[in-house]
């Protein structure tokens, strides 16, 4: 009996083979269980990443500089705006601006290149004089078209006027016009331009 079993090879070994196939048994499962939740996690990383590259990209050249009136900006949510021109009110019968002040009308457009519609808001520019930053006023002239507040549909484009106080003269006065919808954080602007009085 010693015999026998001393002569048996070592893959005559029944025990060896039952391991082997319960080896390839877990083998077997793990991989074929294991791609969908692999391909699953390596198509969210790779989403996640195509998705904050460009921001990055977008944060360097669109958030960090000013532009001038009349500049294309395109945001990295699919939306493109434009400060088309300014010009100076200084009110009417009705309308007033405070005392040393005169109305800036900027004329903007904002077109739609995302695949859905998206929501506008004239609450989300604002003007900023030398560091004091507020939202447009709400002016009824007949000459100006506030941009008021809707949704704009794929493709679309929706040109609207502005309207903010700047002191008379414009020595010694900058002011932007700042573009902060509400897909954008909190740190992240776009600054237009509009007056460099210095």
């Amino acid at each position: 009996m010693n015999n026998n079993s001393q002569s048996k090879k070592w893959y005559e070994r029944w025990w060896l083979w039952a391991l082997v196939v319960v080896v390839v048994f877990i083998g077997a499962f793990k991989l074929f269980s294991n791609p969908d939740s692999n391909s699953s996690s390596n198509h969210s990383a790779n989403t996640h990443t195509v998705a904050h590259k460009p921001a990055k990209k977008h944060n360097t050249s669109v958030f960090h500089k000013d532009f001038a009136v009349g500049n294309t900006i395109k945001i990295s949510n699919g939306v493109s705006v434009k400060v088309n021109n300014i010009h100076f009110n200084n009110g009417d019968d009705v309308n007033q601006p405070d005392n040393g002040k005169r109305y800036i009308v900027a004329n903007v457009t904002i077109t739609n290149h995302s695949h859905s519609s998206i929501s506008y808001n004239e609450l989300d520019w604002a003007f900023d004089t030398n560091g004091n930053s507020k939202t447009p006023d709400i002016v009824s002239m007949d000459e100006i078209d506030e941009m008021g507040s809707g949704d704009l549909d794929k493709g679309a484009s929706l040109t609207k006027d502005l309207v903010g106080q700047v002191p008379i003269s414009s020595k010694g006065n900058k002011t932007t016009l700042t573009y902060q919808p509400d897909t954008l954080n909190d740190n992240k602007k776009v600054h237009i331009l509009l007056i460099n009085g210095q």
